[in-house]
């Protein structure tokens, strides 16, 4: 099942409050979910309601412009949550955050692998009642049993009640979110995913920012107007960064 129609946000909203607070700008740009640079979280959660066990999930990132964090995908662990950290911390780690109370730098999921700004990165997540299994670009990079142990997705996503993805100060792109359940009578074929990981093509550039008023001014609340002319500005500076030649 898509998730992300390719066209629009339906079925997605940006994530507010907490360390969202001074996010970035969301937008669909080119057939992308387009995560603006912000003061520190910028995400979008898909509030509907999905499977909390035996499902997989999977999506296409990428970073725009050099910097840190990949992507951060917080997802339901039965009556828990978790989140998948890519490129975290430095830029390298991989893990999931949090197992046991430890964060995804520090736990017996921790990988540490270098990821590049302008490539697609596909990532997939695999949810059963016996383990946690992470794939990326189609290689297991965790398999982390459920039994004995509690998840958590970490305090900063709170505002996330179920399904989101995530930027961390850095400008990130996002295409073929994809779930579908992977046990039990209503269980799925896999179905057919987008292009393997594939340059953006020409310069980087990290894009984004927080809104602007009317007025010209930082934060506040904007009229239809003002968000329409706002989401036309920041497609066109991500379309000129991330998808130039």
């Amino acid at each position: 099942m898509s998730l992300f129609d390719g066209k629009t946000l339906a079925g997605w909203q940006s994530v507010e409050g907490g360390e969202f607070h001074g996010h970035g700008e969301v937008a669909v740009v080119r057939g992308v979910i387009a995560l603006g640079r912000g003061a520190n979280l910028t995400g979008v959660a898909c509030p509907a309601q999905h499977p909390r066990d035996d499902y997989e999930i999977s999506l296409e990132a990428m970073r725009v412009g050099e910097g840190d964090t990949l992507c951060l995908v917080v997802f339901p662990v039965g009556d828990a949550q978790c989140t998948l950290a890519v490129g975290a911390y430095d830029g390298r780690v991989v893990g999931l955050n949090c197992v046991d109370g430890q964060g995804a730098n520090r736990n017996t999921t921790t990988r540490r692998m270098g990821f590049e700004a302008g490539r697609w990165y596909r990532i997939r997540l695999r949810v059963t009642a016996a383990a946690i299994e992470a794939s990326l670009d189609d290689q297991k990079i965790i398999e982390q049993p459920r039994a004995g142990h509690t998840f958590t997705p970490g305090s900063a996503y709170g505002p996330i009640p179920g399904l989101g993805v995530c930027g961390w100060r850095r400008s990130v792109a996002l295409r073929n979110i994809r779930l579908r359940r992977v046990e039990g009578p209503d269980a799925e074929p896999r179905g057919e995913e987008g292009g393997r990981g594939q340059e953006a093509g020409g310069r980087q550039r990290t894009v984004g920012g927080r809104q602007r008023t009317a007025n010209g001014k930082r934060g506040g609340r904007q009229s239809a107007g003002g968000r329409r002319q706002a989401a036309v500005r920041f497609a066109g500076r991500f379309r000129r960064g991330c998808f130039r030649g």
